[in-house]
């Protein structure tokens, strides 16, 4: 019996798929033809390529399936074709995406307003405790004040890049 390289003729470079024994027929004793099978013996393996039988030759082709890339503007990429090569300029890592000063500015204010939300309960035991004539918890004054350096954030000079957070009053 001969031994047989196969290949895959529905890729583009036929790429090697295994060995066979080529069988003999029982009563002429010939060989049988194989489809996708050459005699040439197949190329040793090469880290990163694959093999391909093409013009009746083996050759390597480089090969990055699955390698993913990605361009500057943060969109992913994969390489799904052998001979495929990451693109000239491209990432192979994540680029880190900046928030844009809207974003900043947005996600600031979104901030902001939850802080002055979560105060609000201290302005009602306020009022309530003076209705009733008891001494009050907090000082209105200092929960005035820091509601308005909250509301004062977005007109500082360094909005929204740098924001320094007024403290809560104790």
């Amino acid at each position: 019996m001969t031994t047989l390289y196969t290949f895959d003729r529905s890729t583009k470079y036929w790429l090697f798929t295994g060995v066979v024994e080529q069988q003999l027929d029982a009563i002429s004793g010939d060989p049988i033809p194989l489809r996708n099978a050459t005699h040439k013996k197949v190329i040793k393996e090469k880290v990163g390529h694959v093999r391909g039988f093409v013009s009746g030759k083996w050759k390597h082709y480089v090969d990055h399936r699955g390698t993913e890339y990605w361009h500057e503007d943060g969109t992913k990429h994969s390489i799904t074709e052998v001979g495929e090569a990451v693109p000239e300029g491209a990432l192979l890592e994540a680029p880190v995406i900046l928030p844009t000063d809207e974003e900043l500015a947005a996600a600031a204010r979104a901030k902001r307003d939850t802080l002055l939300n979560d105060m609000s309960w201290r302005y009602e035991r306020h009022a309530g405790e003076t209705r009733l004539g008891l001494p009050t918890t907090d000082a209105i004054e200092a929960l005035d004040e820091y509601a308005q350096a909250l509301r004062n954030i977005t007109n500082k000079t360094k909005f929204p890049k740098k924001i320094k957070w007024p403290k809560i009053p104790a």
